[in-house]
């Protein structure tokens, strides 16, 4: 074994530098946001953007105003939903420009929408339905809806008769 290497003292690892590291992840975030912003703001100024902002707005409140809704409460606490609306479809389609030849009256129909919490029980839309119908007694088709928070996908999508049984748009 050679003496000069058992000899010289190790040197301790490299620390590094967590303030350093730190401020580059916070500068690149920084910097994603702003190019985010700019990407958005773009494309909302934009003719498409405009016309997106133009449906966006009112169907958030067409969305809103459903929460208040007469069935809405009952449809949520019979689904254990975390929100629940019911929206007139021909106010949805009064948002879109051109809805086409008799689109006001193939959506001649109400939205019942249950959103549920992630990991929450599932109820069926027949579930949903039936206390719809208990608690408004509809004059008209209506179609329900019931959807995980994050993404899970629809859970149930169904048309019902004013009476509450199945049928098709």
């Amino acid at each position: 074994m050679n003496q000069s290497s058992a000899q010289q003292p190790q040197r301790p690892p490299k620390k590094t530098n967590v303030v350093l590291w730190s401020a580059v992840l916070l500068g690149g975030m920084a910097l994603a946001g702003v190019l985010f912003f700019v990407a958005a703001k773009s494309y909302l100024d934009s003719p498409a953007g405009k016309h997106l902002g133009m449906i966006l707005g009112p169907a958030s409140d067409a969305y809103r105003d459903g929460e208040r809704a007469p069935g809405a409460e009952a449809v949520k606490k019979a689904g254990h939903c975390s929100a629940a609306s019911v929206v007139d479809g021909a106010r949805l389609v009064d948002l879109v420009a051109d809805g086409g030849p008799g689109a006001r009256a193939k959506l001649d129909l109400d939205f019942v929408i249950c959103i549920l919490p992630i990991g929450g029980p599932s109820p069926s839309c027949d579930d949903l339905a039936d206390a719809y119908v208990d608690a408004v007694h509809p004059t008209r088709r209506f179609n329900v809806q019931a959807k995980h928070i994050g993404g899970d996908g629809v859970v149930c999508g169904q048309y019902y008769t004013a009476r509450g049984t199945h049928t098709k748009l």
